[in-house]
C-alpha cells in the first residue's frame, strides 16, 4: 500500500503545546484540505466501496454527537473551502465525487 503523506504541516511542530500533547485550534482551522487530500479521498472512497463494514461503524449512543460533528463539517466546508457543493443529502467534492454517507439520527 502506498503511503499518503503531507509535504508539510501548517503549524510549528517544535513549539511547546499548552498541555502535554494537546494544542487547541481555532474553530475554523481544525479541518484542512491540502496536497494529500485528493489521494486520501480516493483511498477512502475505495475502502468504503469494498470494506464498508470495516471502515464505518457508529454506536447508537454516538448518533447525536456524529450528527453534530457532521453539521459542523458541512458548515465549515460551505464557509471556508472552494470547490465543495453542499446539498441537502450529499456533498460534491472538488474532485467531482459525490459523498452521501450522511448520518441520520432517529
Amino acid at each position: 500500500m502506498v503511503e499518503i503523506l503531507q509535504h508539510s504541516v501548517p503549524y510549528d511542530v517544535f513549539s511547546p503545546p499548552a498541555l502535554p500533547g494537546v494544542q487547541s485550534l481555532a474553530p475554523d482551522d481544525w479541518l484542512l484540505v491540502d496536497e494529500a487530500y485528493g489521494a486520501q479521498m480516493l483511498r477512502c472512497t475505495a475502502r468504503i466501496a469494498t470494506q464498508r463494514d470495516k471502515v464505518i461503524y457508529l454506536e447508537d449512543g454516538a448518533k447525536a454527537a456524529a450528527q453534530e460533528l457532521l453539521e459542523m463539517v458541512l458548515d465549515l466546508l460551505q464557509r471556508r473551502f472552494d470547490g465543495f457543493e453542499v446539498g441537502a443529502d450529499a456533498v460534491r467534492r472538488p474532485d467531482g465525487e459525490l459523498a452521501n454517507a450522511f448520518v441520520v439520527v432517529s
